[in-house]
């Protein structure tokens, strides 16, 4: 069974996403198995700053409350 699968089957109670910058990107495969993982709560840590534009903000903030800035 592909280990994304077997992660997104499970409901955790914390997940925490250091150097959540390698999700920002709404287009990429890591950011797409990010966001179907389920938790009660969800934490990111990012060292990098926005660099490019606001979509890579709400693509993070998509993660840890997802519909929170609409669609």
């Amino acid at each position: 069974m592909d280990k994304q699968l077997r992660l997104a089957q499970k409901h955790w109670q914390t997940l925490v996403a250091d150097e959540a910058q390698a999700i920002k990107n709404a287009l990429t495969k890591r950011s797409k198995a990010a966001m179907v993982l389920q938790a009660d709560f969800k934490l990111i840590t990012t060292g990098t700053p926005i660099e490019n534009h606001l979509g890579e903000l709400w693509n993070l903030f998509n993660f840890i409350n997802p519909g929170l800035l609409g669609l």
